[in-house]
């Protein structure tokens, strides 16, 4: 396997060198002989195991590419295989003469494997390529990189995202540039510790989706979408920017029960000061619709409001 910049590939490790060494053992006998018997002799048990066994393997697993190309090979080979697990590092314990015909072949391989690793652990150069196996059923490419598994959150950010990302500007509810800003490890971190309720009450309230009166109306609960205070238009933004004096009265109580809770929970004047700041600037945006004269007139005259 020749070293490559393929940031889609894993990197070597034990499990991929066995498993690795097997395919190429499994597909060189396939190719070469015509009913052979083989046994083949591996000292990580959990690769030989993954290997040999029948039950399914999961997509999302590590190094699932590998081991199903191995089960495809050994699936519609004629050849009778057989495996064998060698314990590894004999020589660590036995002298030569001790050591088995099998463990005096696995030590030497595994010199053979260690030279090589050295050398691209020398050259900082430790990800292989990850070429499609001659037996792999099926392969998952993307930016033409093979992937060595179903990685979800790397065929979500391929796929999904770009045309997520063009909504959200159309919408005007996250610009391309502002993108980057966000600390999306975070928000992932944040909304994985809430349960699943939570995540879409969460999920519903960022982009609006309430029961305000733009969504009473598409949901059949109301003939119209009007705010009960001012008769302006009212979605998730107007209900914190109603013009009408009620809210304002309400917000100023609102605020002043935050800055006392700020002071009985002894909270830092400079974040008390700057949530301060940030709750003004949703009460009073720029370019905010103001009732016309008619709607004024016919607030003036509905009784209660």
């Amino acid at each position: 396997m020749a070293p490559s910049s393929n940031k889609w590939a894993q990197p070597l490790s034990s499990y991929k060198l066995d498993g690795g060494g097997m395919s190429s053992g499994s597909s060189a006998v396939h190719l070469s002989l015509a009913k052979p018997r083989v046994r083949v002799a591996c000292d990580g048990i959990a690769a030989l195991r993954q290997a040999f066994s029948t039950w399914p393997l999961s997509p999302t697993a590590p190094h699932f590419d590998l081991l199903s190309s191995i089960r495809e090979a050994l699936r519609v080979s004629k050849i009778s295989w057989a495996k064998q697990h060698v314990g590894g590092h004999a020589d660590r314990t036995k002298t030569w003469r001790q050591m088995s015909w099998w463990e005096r072949r696995n030590s030497e391989v595994d010199d053979i494997a260690q030279g090589y690793a050295d050398e691209l652990i020398a050259t900082e150069d430790t990800i292989a390529t990850n070429p499609k196996f001659f037996s792999e059923p099926c392969a998952i490419y993307i930016d033409n990189k093979k992937v060595s598994c179903l990685a979800l959150e790397s065929v979500d950010k391929a796929v999904v995202l770009p045309e997520l990302m063009e909504y959200w500007a159309a919408k005007g509810r996250l610009a391309p540039e502002h993108f980057r800003s966000v600390d999306w490890p975070i928000v992932h971190r944040a909304m994985k510790s809430l349960k699943p309720a939570e995540q879409h009450f969460i999920t519903k309230h960022t982009v609006g989706m309430c029961g305000v009166g733009k969504f009473r109306k598409r949901w059949g609960l109301d003939s119209k979408n009007r705010c009960p205070l001012c008769g302006l238009e009212e979605d998730h933004l107007h209900v914190p920017r109603c013009p009408s004096d009620r809210a304002k009265t309400q917000w100023q109580l609102l605020l002043q029960e935050l800055q006392e809770w700020f002071q009985s929970t002894t909270t830092a004047t400079p974040i008390a000061q700057f949530l301060g700041a940030l709750l003004r600037t949703i009460r009073t945006p720029h370019n905010q619709p103001q009732p016309s004269r008619c709607e004024q007139l016919r607030l003036a005259r509905t009784p209660g409001l």
